[in-house]
């Protein structure tokens, strides 16, 4: 699977912040931008990385499982 360090930072950073919001005012960039690359990630698996609710959102398992390589891999690099 490609995936861009870029993608793996927005992702983290939304699962972090539980908002896609705060995590695009955290990361300097739209909200639309981080919403585009987790989106990305998402077709590309197939499946959801994230459960979107009003108030928050929560990775779903496979974006648990995601979510520790992406850490992993941005601590190498």
């Amino acid at each position: 699977m490609d995936w861009t360090l870029t993608e793996l930072r927005y992702l983290l950073a939304v699962v972090d912040a539980r908002s896609f919001t705060v995590a695009a005012g955290e990361l300097g960039v739209s909200q639309a931008a981080v919403s585009r690359a987790v989106g990305k990630l998402e077709r590309r698996l197939g499946e959801g990385l994230l459960v979107r609710t009003p108030r928050a959102c929560e990775p779903t398992p496979l974006g648990v499982q995601l979510t520790a390589q992406a850490r992993r891999v941005l601590a190498e690099v």
